[in-house]
């Protein structure tokens, strides 16, 4: 086959290729996404993967019930609920199946995704390229492994085939696609808020890809012959396409009527979701979005992910101004540089309005997740599949120079994204893993009967709360639905030790967390727990010690019976503490402490056991001495002078400013030194030190540097 055949074959539009290619390309991108995700199919369940089946069992197992009432105080998601309640009497009670579940849903709709992509009429390899970046995100480590949010893959499934038959409408003509399209869109908009604004992206389809070419090919139709080109031949007027949008547009109206009868306005102090725009949102949103498309990494592991060859590349350029997320940027902002060529490329080959359908759905469905305060990359999954629509576009007329940096760009994306999917630790990772300890620790606590309630004791009761009680997910996975599961901190669970005898028991199991899950009445709490020392007692103000990458200053201390949930008290606030042994802990202390002078008391703590107290002191910054005067300023050699009772010599020093830790510095030798007081000391100076004739050089030295020099002089 000639280079130019090959060329004809590459071109050909996607929309000429049969189901079983659009098949092809699924599994291939499939398989890429089991690689690229597998360690999302390890995470266990979190307590917010059950908050609907808990509200079900709230209300009685009543469907409707559940169904028309708000959760979480501003939440009204009908259909959301609806397809995710059958789930868990069906599935195994096992997360593996509910990833897998997941993983499903995603093959779907990167099949949708191809669908529409193939009737977009995009070129063959540019399809693949749009597909190769939307199923290597990153995102998709979140959307399978985070079982709650399941929702959003049904979000995208519905705004997906509403498009595509609504494509399939301007195209056939047919009844039966159009309303097809108004259902999907009817259920997507209840399944989150935000969806409404899928409605600005049919009508920018419509108008796009229905009224333009009426006029466009009309005057081709003469000339253009075939099937093709018929059913285009019948685009809609202007008149026809606002009728068209009418049923979504009352759709949308009779969500927003139904919404605010059952959840009213939106909240308006609510520290996360009352919505507001403000510049640093747009800003940290954009940054999730690229991350998201290039998968890289700037901020905090548990929101955006880990980074990729970001980190390689910043200590390649090995500079202490480099900060490690730099190469991050760096590729982000490249990523972000060739998606803008790409597009202005198109722009500039005749792409034309074709550009403005993907433009309004990576817009439109970006703009609702900076009014509010919550940052999570799962936001992002529909603007990630408008964007590949968009770059699809932009392949679609881009050079070959462009397309070939769009391939480089799709290899290090992968990369970044296995090494970033392999290394990261989410916040609902974290959780999951969590979870599944307790889990384990309450199979551990009994054999043969179940108990009726388990008590969890720790200090992070917030996160518990999240982790564990937001839904059932104890009672779920261990097959027992009556199950009372409770978080206490260690105040309360004192005054249950104290109160209740014979509790915890065989039936109602009490583990601490933070000691190590373990039991409540654990032998070991028998003992004192025991602080001995600090490492360091004391500082300067604004002097750091053992300073970490971070900049903080870390403290150690020595102890009798420690555990891994003991923690060090400084002043009253809690330290991040790690454990190391039960003699030995280090924590890192706050910049604040060590800004002003005082006494700082520190005792140790595991909830259940308090140690005795220690003081840190952070002294005032020390004044540097200055050496007025010697006395004597000299001797001959081996004569001694201001002898003392023990045979040795004395020098006296006039000083300024002196402090009570100055010494007195023989060239670099300190000498034995008693303070007198600011201007008065005296050291002892050994008879090996004038033995021979010379000028030797005394000086003073305290925590605040060194003073001027003076010379004492032996003669022969």
């Amino acid at each position: 086959m000639t280079g130019s055949s090959i060329q004809a074959v590459q071109d050909v539009p996607s929309s000429r290729l049969s189901v079983r290619w659009h098949i092809v390309v699924t599994v291939g991108a499939s398989l890429l996404i089991l690689v690229w995700t597998w360690p999302a199919f390890e995470s266990f369940f979190i307590g917010e993967d059950f908050e609907f089946w808990g509200l079900y069992q709230f209300f009685g197992r009543d469907l409707t019930a559940t169904l028309l009432n708000r959760h979480g105080g501003i939440w009204f998601r009908p259909v959301m609920v609806a397809s995710l309640l059958p789930w868990y009497p069906l599935l195994p009670r096992d997360p593996l199946f509910f990833h897998i579940r997941n993983f499903l849903i995603s093959i779907v709709n990167i099949f949708l995704l191809s669908l529409i992509l193939g009737r977009l009429g995009v070129s063959r390899k540019a399809h693949v390229f749009s597909i190769l970046g939307f199923a290597l995100s990153k995102i998709h480590l979140t959307l399978i492994g985070y079982i709650a949010v399941y929702y959003a893959l049904i979000g995208l499934f519905l705004l997906l085939s509403t498009l595509l038959f609504f494509l399939r409408f301007m195209e056939s003509r047919r009844v039966l696609d159009y309303v097809l399209s108004v259902g999907s869109f009817g259920l997507l908009i209840h399944v989150r808020d935000s969806h409404f604004v899928g409605l600005g992206v049919v009508a920018t389809l419509g108008w796009v890809y229905g009224v333009r070419f009426r006029r466009e090919l009309k005057r081709d139709a003469a000339s253009v012959d075939g099937p093709e080109h018929d059913a285009w031949r019948r685009g809609a007027t202007y008149s026809q396409w606002i009728l068209y949008l009418v049923p979504f547009t009352l759709l949308v109206i009779a969500y927003g009527v139904l919404r605010y009868m059952v959840v009213g306005p939106p909240p308006p102090n609510h520290p996360t979701y009352t919505p507001r725009l403000s510049l640093k949102e747009i800003v940290v949103k954009a940054s999730f979005l690229v991350a998201a498309g290039a998968n890289v990494s700037w901020t905090d592991d548990g929101a955006m992910g880990a980074p990729g060859l970001g980190r390689w590349l910043a200590f390649r350029l090995s500079s202490e101004t480099v900060p490690v997320a730099f190469g991050d940027i760096l590729l982000g902002g490249a990523w972000g540089g060739l998606c803008a060529a790409l597009i202005v490329s198109a722009l500039r080959r005749g792409a034309g309005r074709s550009l403005l359908f993907p433009l309004s759905w990576v817009v439109l469905y970006f703009l609702p997740t900076v009014l509010t305060q919550n940052r999570q990359i799962y936001y992002m999954q529909e603007s990630l599949a408008g964007l590949a629509v968009l770059l699809a576009i932009g392949l679609d007329h881009a050079g070959p120079y462009l397309r070939r940096l769009w391939g480089g760009a799709l290899v290090v994306t992968a990369v970044n994204g296995l090494v970033s999917n392999y290394t990261s630790s989410y916040h609902w990772q974290f959780a999951a893993r969590q979870v599944e300890r307790a889990y384990q620790a309450v199979r551990a606590s009994y054999t043969d009967r179940p108990p009726r309630s388990v008590t969890l004791a720790t200090r992070s009761k917030s996160f518990w709360y999240w982790a564990l009680l937001a839904g059932p997910v104890l009672p779920y996975v261990l097959h027992q639905d009556d199950l009372v599961v409770r978080v206490v901190d260690y105040s309360r669970l004192g005054r249950l030790l104290q109160v209740r005898r014979h509790w915890p028991n065989a039936q109602d199991l009490c583990i601490d967390v933070d000691n190590g899950w373990i039991p409540c009445r654990s032998p070991g709490f028998s003992k004192p727990l025991v602080l001995r020392a600090l490492v360091p007692a004391q500082t300067e103000v604004g002097q750091g010690f053992n300073v970490q990458p971070d900049g903080r200053s870390a403290i150690a201390v020595t102890a009798e019976n420690a555990t891994p949930g003991t923690v060090i008290v400084m002043a009253e606030q809690t330290l991040p503490t790690t454990y190391g042994n039960p003699t030995w802990l280090t924590a890192l202390v706050p910049p604040e402490f060590l800004n002003r002078p005082g006494t700082y008391p520190v005792y140790l703590t595991d909830g259940l056991r308090t140690s005795n107290r220690l003081d840190f002191i952070v002294r005032p910054r020390a004044s540097i001495p200055v050496l007025v005067r010697l006395y004597p300023t000299g001797t001959r050699v081996g004569q001694g002078f201001n002898v003392q009772s023990d045979g040795q010599s004395a020098l006296a020093v006039q000083a300024k400013d002196a402090t009570p830790d100055t010494v007195v510095v023989w060239e670099t030798r300190p000498l034995t030194t008693t303070y007198g007081g600011p201007t008065l000391l005296t050291a002892l100076v050994p008879a090996e030190l004038y033995s021979r004739p010379g000028r030797y050089s005394v000086y003073l030295r305290n925590h605040g540097g060194e003073s001027n020099r003076l010379e004492f002089v032996v003669v022969p």
